[in-house]
């Protein structure tokens, strides 16, 4: 009955989970998280803050939801609970994210829209992450900064909806090298855009290439003329 269960729904979450050969309940203390119960508690610890966001709070949550559907109460250990988390792969949740937010984009109404029109956000922005031997290795660290003195550094993409402001899709890459700046990571993402669409976006994505790609897709392009770029409108 809660809201979380409407938009990712039980059934479609263990399906998934099994079609990337995710594994749980393989013990009889982790029985109580099936995938969407795991996967819902995780959520919770997004949607909350401070205390109520950490892992003893998430299974506090599992337990008065298990009371309130007549079952028995699971143990307080949140042992079980961290280990189901862990079994979750990023591609069950990047499938049930991106699946969400389209299905919000087919619904919208319309007077959300744009004169008519959707209208998807394109942005870049870059995250740090634990400096170690196998993050060093996939995202190294910036050329700007000596070895040993810096950490691994990732350059990500989003595609997002004005209307719902949802995460349509994402691309990550390492912050350097061929074919890891922000506009290759987007091209990897125009499957997400349909004719009729606008994409907005800041100047760094102003170029005739791109302009001409989306062009092909029948979508329209609003990017402000970059600093380094001249225009001549009397040709």
């Amino acid at each position: 009955g809660r809201p979380l269960s409407s938009v990712l729904a039980e059934e479609r979450i263990e399906q998934v989970c099994r079609e990337a050969d995710a594994s749980f309940a393989d013990a009889e203390e982790d029985a109580v998280y099936t995938p969407a119960i795991t996967l819902w508690a995780f959520l919770s610890q997004v949607l909350f803050k401070a205390e109520q966001r950490s892992c003893l709070a998430a299974v506090s949550r599992v337990m008065v939801f298990l009371v309130a559907i007549g079952q028995k109460a699971c143990s307080k250990n949140t042992g079980a609970y961290c280990r189901a988390r862990a079994k979750i792969p990023t591609a069950v949740i990047r499938q049930l994210a991106t699946e969400a937010a389209a299905t919000a984009e087919k619904d919208i109404p319309e007077e959300l829209l744009w004169l008519g029109r959707r209208v998807k956000i394109a942005d870049g922005f870059t995250v740090s992450m634990p400096d170690t031997v196998k993050n060093q290795a996939e995202y190294p660290q910036a050329a700007t900064q000596k070895p040993g003195l810096g950490f691994p550094l990732a350059r990500c993409v989003g595609l997002f909806s004005l209307a719902t402001a949802m995460a349509l899709d994402l691309e990550i890459g390492p912050y350097s090298g061929k074919r890891t700046g922000e506009t290759a990571l987007f091209r990897k993402m125009m499957i997400r855009l349909e004719s009729g669409d606008i994409v907005l976006a800041d100047c760094y994505y102003c170029s005739y290439f791109m302009i001409v790609l989306l062009q092909e897709l029948k979508v329209d392009f609003v990017v402000r003329l970059h600093q380094c770029r001249t225009a001549d409108s009397s040709s």
